[in-house]
């Protein structure tokens, strides 16, 4: 499958952080780099995170999205990132591609991850884990579910 959409990315970001300003300018990285979306469609990916807390109850301190990237948007995201407040990341590829097989370990900002990630598949769900690790967060449950 060739897609454009090589990487992706699990975004964790403190609440403190989720300001309108910032869902717009992550919005706009990606309305700039042809999603074929509009910014403030691209902004509302923080409609429905994943919310964490350090108790496993609201409110949320952190919100967790998961979504695909272009490779055009990496130094966007860098500079978007370095303004937030130790807002994590790790990138893994999203498709097989000629270095990496799909879901493979590509890059992090967690530090150690008490794991050797390189030529591993990192999932969502263990990256929640390094969080849980880290920072002692947990994932809330859906209200809904």
């Amino acid at each position: 499958m060739t897609t454009a959409w090589k990487w992706r990315m699990f975004l964790f970001v403190r609440s403190v952080d989720a300001t309108a300003e910032n869902k717009a300018a992550f919005g706009a990285i990606f309305a700039d780099n042809g999603s074929n979306e509009s910014a403030g469609d691209e902004a509302r990916a923080f409609d429905a995170p994943v919310k964490l807390s350090t108790t496993g109850e609201l409110p949320a301190q952190v919100y967790g999205l998961n979504t695909p990237i272009k490779t055009t948007m990496r130094d966007a995201l860098l500079v978007f990132l370095d303004g937030l407040t130790n807002a994590r990341y790790v990138a893994v590829a999203n498709a097989d591609l000629p270095n990496y097989r799909d879901g493979e370990y590509i890059a992090d900002n967690f530090g150690d991850l008490g794991i050797d990630p390189v030529g591993r598949v990192i999932t969502f769900d263990q990256a929640l884990g390094f969080l849980f690790r880290e920072f002692g967060l947990q994932r809330i449950p859906d209200e809904d579910a």
